[in-house]
């Protein structure tokens, strides 16, 4: 066996990596879009460069044993902050584990990630509900000492919600929101909104229920908005958001966001309520909005994916009230190097 470094650009060795990530993740959750090439590629792209446009830099391995491709690795290190962090994931096919693939693997990420100076490596295991804490992944993680840092339950969301479910959790949330102003907007943040957009981004980097993870803030500035719209761009995503103010200050928002080349599924990215602000219903009210921009705009999709730290129960019981329903976990692990 072998581990090679892939170069992203190359379509042959790209479509290998792609194909071992889509095989592992139809094994974990069959009949699921998952990742799409577009997204993978774009990110591993965008990641090349130590000046990354994004602020990650992204390698790609791919472990082959003899003319079988067998494993994937992948580390990204960000370069804006965070910068004692890597994040790695190691995927191996089925019928490949427990013969060393993953650990080679495992070995030559954390190698980079010790050559770059980093001290804490960080990855994430999805689980289904029938799998959840006893997946090949979590006994993987813990036989290489990584502990588990944040857990988190998946709640899934059948679209359209009936119009008159939506309604009324608008009309439930205007009742707590008075005084606030909302914007919706689709594909780029307004100009006048980008500066706030990058402070919330900012906030939401420390503010989110993160368990045990060691994270400092995040530098978003209006410039890295704008880049990584122009990313989404290029991957073919689309989403939509929701901006609450008041007297001119913004206090929340959310995102939801879907790809063009996999529609059926959308996903529910970063929501987030300045604490002073929380009790008047601006997650339901944000949520209930960018739905309603959804069901409006992508009548192919037909599921909302979301997850939620097991102690945000203001968040968790928002999502249960629009309909969302556990679906298994994403548990996020760190190993100090």
């Amino acid at each position: 066996m072998r581990i090679e470094q892939v170069d992203p650009r190359d379509d042959e060795a790209f479509g290998r990596w792609y194909a071992v990530l889509a095989a592992v993740e139809q094994d974990t959750r069959p009949g699921e879009s998952g990742w799409t090439a577009q997204d993978q590629r774009e990110i591993a792209v965008t990641g090349l460069e130590a000046d990354t446009a994004t602020g990650e830099l992204v390698t790609l391995l791919l472990a082959v044993d003899g003319a079988r491709d067998v494993g994937l690795g992948r580390l990204v290190l960000t370069t804006r902050d965070n910068l004692d962090r890597a994040r790695v994931l190691v995927h191996v096919l089925p019928d490949e584990r427990r013969g060393g693939v993953g650990t080679a693997l495992l070995e030559g990420l954390l190698a980079r990630a010790r050559a770059a100076g980093r001290s804490v490596a960080g990855t994430e295991v999805d689980e289904p509900e029938a799998l959840a804490g006893v997946s090949p992944a979590h006994h993987f993680l813990t036989r290489h000492g990584f502990d588990r840092a944040l857990l988190e339950v998946r709640r899934d969301l059948a679209v359209p919600v009936p119009s008159q479910v939506l309604a009324g959790c608008l009309a439930h949330a205007r009742e707590g929101a008075a005084g606030y102003d909302v914007t919706a907007y689709s594909r780029r943040c307004p100009d006048h909104l980008l500066d706030a957009r990058a402070a919330l981004g900012r906030a939401m980097s420390v503010m989110f229920p993160s368990g045990d993870l060691e994270l400092e803030e995040e530098q978003w500035d209006a410039e890295l908005v704008r880049r990584k719209e122009a990313m989404f761009d290029r991957m073919g995503r689309v989403y939509w958001a929701a901006m609450a103010t008041r007297d001119g200050e913004a206090v929340a928002f959310t995102e939801l966001g879907v790809s063009s080349h996999a529609p059926d599924r959308a996903y529910q990215w970063d929501t987030l309520v300045l604490p002073e602000h929380r009790g008047h219903r601006l997650g339901l009210l944000l949520k209930a909005t960018v739905l309603g921009q959804l069901q409006t705009d992508s009548p192919a999709t037909r599921t909302v994916t979301t997850w939620n730290a097991t102690t945000n129960a203001p968040m968790i019981a928002v999502n249960e009230r629009l309909g969302f329903r556990p679906n298994g976990t994403l548990s996020t692990w760190q190993k100090r190097l």
